[in-house]
């Protein structure tokens, strides 16, 4: 699998936007490749507000400790979380604690299991996956649904 690499910065267009934006509520399901790159980007642009979901804890710890790091590094606030678990078993606190999901697990069932829960709590949703044949990553905005 490539490594791809991280954008430093990122242009907004909208006056008040880049505001707006890093008070956004995230909930990151996976830790993996593509789950730690992203909160890595994250961070770089100065998200602050954030769970990590992850079954093996120890893995959304170690990207919530790297992201914790950056913005410190910048003097910013740090409301980054690990959560162990699946995305089935998250309390409904969790779900409507959050206004974007981001899905970066590469399992079909878990995936669908994910949009279940985003639909069912009506948050937004942004899909990712790795195609191991093309090397390329996949994202999808599903947006938001009805409660």
């Amino acid at each position: 699998m490539r490594a791809s690499k991280v954008p430093e910065t990122v242009q907004v267009q909208s006056p008040g936007c880049d505001v707006k934006m890093l008070q956004t509520r995230l909930l990151i399901i996976g830790a993996g490749a593509l789950g730690s790159a992203v909160a890595s980007l994250l961070a770089t642009w100065g998200f602050h507000n954030a769970t990590v979901v992850h079954p093996p804890v120890s893995q959304a710890r170690e990207v919530v400790r790297r992201w914790r790091r950056r913005l410190r590094a910048r003097g910013l606030p740090t409301g980054i979380h690990a959560i162990q678990g699946y995305a089935e078993e998250l309390s409904g606190a969790v779900w409507l604690g959050a206004n974007i999901v981001l899905c970066a697990v590469d399992h079909p069932r878990v995936r669908h299991d994910v949009a279940m829960q985003a639909k069912r709590y009506g948050r937004p949703l942004i899909c990712g996956e790795f195609a191991a044949d093309s090397g390329a990553w996949t994202v999808t905005f599903v947006g938001a649904h009805a409660a």
